[in-house]
């Protein structure tokens, strides 16, 4: 996915998808990537990309959308689906009781 024709529609999809080109809104559009994303010096990318272990846009790069880490991904969906109790999920947060001093014999 690196390159200066990163996410310009025709230059990268297969012959059966270049109907999408003229057509398709990035915003709608999902880069899955099994690994490393890395957008190079230059690069344009439109959409969203959905990386495995990191996404790095290098100098000059630019990027029209969202990128988000697959494991993050998975662990807001865990919190939207699952039914946690409010107080077990911010229990880390509260501060512990304050207990007077101790004085020195």
């Amino acid at each position: 996915m690196a390159g200066r024709n990163a996410g310009r529609g025709r230059d990268i999809l297969e012959r059966h998808l270049r109907g999408l080109a003229g057509g398709a809104q990035p915003k709608n559009i999902t880069w899955v990537v099994a690994g490393a994303v890395t957008l190079g010096t230059g690069s344009d990318l439109e959409g969203v990309v959905l990386g495995k272990t990191r996404i790095v846009l290098q100098t000059g790069a630019v990027m029209h959308g969202r990128a988000t880490l697959a494991a993050l991904a998975v662990l807001e969906h865990l919190f939207l689906v699952v039914p946690f109790r409010s107080e077990a999920l911010w229990v880390w947060s509260r501060k512990p009781a304050i207990s007077s001093p101790v004085e020195a014999p």
